[in-house]
């Protein structure tokens, strides 16, 4: 895995990507390419072009919730809609190990509870057990080089964030992401061979 002295850790997918800072970590370079409001297609789309040149060591991919919130707006494409994410995020896993990267996908974390919006949005009562399904999914893709990270358990308080988390109805404040991080790095650090310690 190792290219030099330093790991490349690209974080990637949509604005939870995006939001995501890098860990305290020594040895590991961090580059961020989540892109606010895309959906998988989106990642899909933009991933050779994007990620390729960078030869990321590490990648760790956060996407799916926007083609999920879609389902507020037009139930009967469930099926459809699950169908493609779960075969955009498939798709950008192969991508991943065909770079020779090794990838770390994170499981779809659920939304606020009562009391958070976004962009008019409020409850999303009917994405969480699309976001089960898909994250269902996801764990079946776990592999020598594919490492699920299960966000949803870390974060969630029975189907929802945990409050003390949450900025607003899809997002992390600060607390969020410290708690992910807190998991993420001894997982890095042994992909890096306990290099930290």
């Amino acid at each position: 895995m190792m290219k030099g002295s330093e790991t490349t850790l690209l974080f990637y997918g949509d604005s939870r990507a995006a939001d995501w800072p890098a860990p305290d970590l020594p040895g590991i370079r961090c580059r961020n390419l989540g892109m606010p409001g895309e959906t998988t297609a989106g990642s899909l789309q933009r991933f050779a072009p994007a990620v390729a040149p960078l030869g990321p060591d590490l990648i760790v991919l956060q996407a799916g919730i926007n083609d999920l919130v879609a389902l507020e707006y037009a139930p009967p494409e469930r099926p459809a809609l699950i169908h493609r994410c779960r075969r955009n995020l498939a798709q950008m896993v192969s991508r991943s190990l065909a770079l020779g990267a090794t990838v770390i996908v994170t499981t779809i974390f659920p939304p606020a509870p009562a009391g958070f919006e976004f962009m008019g949005l409020s409850r999303l009562d009917d994405v969480v057990p699309a976001i089960l399904e898909v994250n269902a999914f996801l764990s079946g893709l776990a592999g020598e080089r594919v490492i699920i990270f299960d966000a949803y358990a870390l974060l969630a308080e029975g189907d929802r964030v945990k409050p003390a988390y949450a900025l607003d109805l899809l997002h992390l404040n600060r607390s969020g992401y410290a708690a992910l991080n807190q998991a993420l790095t001894p997982l890095l650090a042994k992909r890096l061979g306990g290099r930290d310690k």
